[in-house]
């Protein structure tokens, strides 16, 4: 499963689209404040991470999914 997380809706659907149209399963979480939570509860194995997120930024999202080791 693959995970999008990117604050330009528009971006994230095409995503999403090319990607299941591929046959990838794919989970986009509904706020950004979601993504630990989704990634607890699905174990995606890829996640595609806009690093310009804010509140919380890419960064820390991403510093916080190292720190947790997944």
């Amino acid at each position: 499963m693959i995970m999008l997380v990117t604050y330009r809706p528009e971006f994230r659907e095409q995503l999403n689209q090319a990607l299941q149209a591929k046959g990838h399963e794919t989970c986009i979480p509904k706020h950004r404040q979601d993504v630990m939570v989704v990634i607890k509860d699905r174990h995606p194995h890829l996640i595609i991470l806009d690093m310009y997120l804010s509140e919380p930024s890419g960064v820390d999202v991403l510093n916080t999914i190292r720190q947790r080791g997944y």
